[in-house]
This record gives structure tokens, C-alpha cells and sequence, in this order.
């Protein structure tokens, strides 16, 4: 995030992302103020040091006068940029407190036949790939499905991906994340997870998701369908399991136990069956939740990189 804050002697204009936020009208004379050092992460009331921060600065300016836009505005555009630039990183990046078990983005690692998508290499490091070797189960590939990035689209036919992930023991904590767009909302289809942990169409209306295990709990509705999005599954066999979609988070029931597991699906389950109509950008699992600051730098590393229609 780029925030500008321009001090006059009548106002306080705050602007984030190269956009105006907020202007309050204050009295805010700085030139009488004798300014011999400043304070980064924390506020310096006269000396006595507190409201410390929690977070990241990679980049501070400061202006001894009172800047105008065509001043301003070319120094947001670089920081953005620049910002923008760091978050092409793979998304497994962003987490260090739990183990990722694979990470898959659209813009690393495809490997095409035509127009559709044979193998899905994960970047983690683990080797854990997807891949489909049966063309006409393929998902389709799109050079520029969501704000210039890539994008994998599985038909709800008969599209499918499979990867294998060692022999995981039964009773783990799993997290998953994706950014995906439903094509189209079809009840009881799998988007992702099949014989392990996942997400689905349901359970009755549309267009209602549920995270599911052998049986679907924490129901999000009206969930967006034609545009993109950004999903959270926790299962953590407690009534702390959540999902989250489309802005609105669903918690407070227990999808039970995750089971022992080797491989998992995109677009269908393990059987192969419940074959979903759903487009992928990026999707990752870990073995334990990641922090909530970690959460965090995801969502806006795919804002940043997506663009601010991903909704969140």
C-alpha cells in the first residue's frame, strides 16, 4: 500500500494508492513546529515512545513543503509500480509459519498442448505438480483472462487435474487459498480439494460454496459468479473451520477430521466426477493456518497484482 499525507496550514488530505481517501479540515500549521528527527513504527509523544507498529515500510518520502499533484503523483506512480513489480512473486512467498504443500499460479509453470493446459508446476519447491495427460480432459488456457495475467479454465465437463503429494497423515490442519472466478454455478460440483479437503457448489440454492469433507458445512450465498474472487478454507476439525468467499466468511461449524491423503484435484473430485465450470488464477494449500498478518499480505499481493475488481 502507497499512502500519501499532505499537511497545509487549513487541511489533512490522506491518499492511498495514488487515490484521495480523505480530506479533513484541521488546523495543522507544521512550520511551527521545530522538526529535528522523526519516529519510524511507533509514535514519539515528547520522547515517550508508544503505538508501535505491526507490519512492514520499504519506502519513506518526506517533503519539507507542501507538494503539488504533478510533485506528489509521479512518486505514488513509482512506489506502485514498484509494489506491483514485487508482488509477480510466487504467492507461497508470502507464508514462513506453516509448511505450504504446493502453490500454483497461472503465470509460472503451465505447460500448454495448444490451447490447453497439460501440466501445472508447483513453485513451492516440493515438486508436487498438476497434470493432465488425456488432451480432452485438459483445462483451457487463457493468455490474458484477469487484468493482463493468465488464467486456467476447467469446462465442467470433464476437465480435471491431479497431483500427488506424498503420504500426508490423517487429523492435519489444512489451509487453502485461490483466486478463482465461477463460470458458471452447477449444485454439488467440486472446485478444488476432491478426496481431501475442498470446496463445492451447495448445498441447495444458488449460488451458495461450502467447504466440504465428507459432508459440506460453513455455507457462503450469493456468491459472485462471472467474476473473480478470492477464497479461504480453513479445516481444522473445530468450530473455528471457516470459509471464506466473496467477501463474506462463513465459520462456526466443525467439517470433522481431514482424512490421510496422497493426491489432490482441480475441477473435479478424486473419482473423477462432480466436474466443476471454474477458472483458476492461483490456488495453494498449507499443513497448519498461517497468520493472520500473512493472510493479509496474500490478499493485497493479489489486489496488487489481480487488480481492486478481485473481491475480497
Amino acid at each position: 500500500v502507497v499512502i500519501t499525507v499532505i499537511f497545509t496550514g487549513t487541511a489533512i488530505t490522506i491518499r492511498i494508492n495514488g487515490a484521495a481517501t480523505d480530506v479533513a479540515a484541521a488546523s495543522c500549521d507544521v512550520t511551527s513546529f521545530a522538526l529535528s528527527h522523526f519516529t519510524v513504527g511507533a509514535f514519539n509523544g515528547n520522547g515517550t515512545i508508544s503505538n508501535y507498529m505491526g507490519g512492514s515500510i520499504r519506502a519513506i518520502v518526506f517533503g519539507a513543503s507542501a507538494w503539488s499533484s504533478s510533485t506528489y503523483a509521479p512518486i505514488e506512480n513509482y512506489l506502485l509500480s514498484e509494489i506491483n513489480s514485487v508482488n509477480v512473486r510466487p504467492f507461497h512467498q508470502y507464508v514462513s509459519s506453516v509448511p505450504v504443500l504446493y502453490s500454483i499460479q497461472s503465470d509460472l509453470g503451465v505447460t500448454l498442448n495448444s490451447s490447453t493446459v497439460s501440466a501445472w508446476a508447483d513453485q513451492s519447491g516440493n515438486g508436487h505438480d498438476f497434470s493432465q495427460a488425456t488432451a480432452s480432459f485438459q483445462p483451457t488456457y487463457a493468455a490474458s483472462g484477469l487484468n493482463g495475467y493468465p488464467t486456467i479454465t476447467f469446462d465442467g465437463s470433464n476437465d480435471y487435474m491431479s497431483n500427488s503429494v506424498g503420504s500426508q497423515s490423517s487429523g492435519q490442519v489444512i489451509w487453502e487459498w485461490t483466486v478463482y472466478k465461477l463460470v458458471t454455478w452447477v449444485n454439488g460440483k467440486i472446485f478444488w480439494g476432491g478426496g481431501v479437503a475442498g470446496v463445492w457448489a451447495g448445498p441447495t440454492s444458488s449460488p451458495q460454496i461450502q467447504q466440504v469433507i465428507s459432508t459440506g458445512h460453513n455455507t457462503v450465498s450469493a456468491v459472485p459468479v462471472g467474476s473473480w474472487s478470492v477464497a479461504e478454507a480453513l479445516f481444522n476439525n473445530s468450530t473455528t473451520d471457516y470459509l471464506k468467499a466473496g467477501g463474506t466468511t462463513a465459520t462456526g461449524s466443525s467439517n470433522g477430521a481431514v482424512g490421510a491423503f496422497s493426491s489432490t484435484f482441480l475441477g473435479a473430485t478424486n473419482i473423477p466426477s462432480l466436474f466443476s465450470n471454474v477458472a483458476l488464477a492461483a490456488h495453494l494449500m498449507t499443513i497448519g493456518q498461517p497468520t493472520v498478518a500473512e493472510k493479509n499480505l496474500l490478499t493485497q499481493a493479489a489486489i496488487a497484482k489481480y487488480g481492486s475488481s478481485v473481491v475480497v
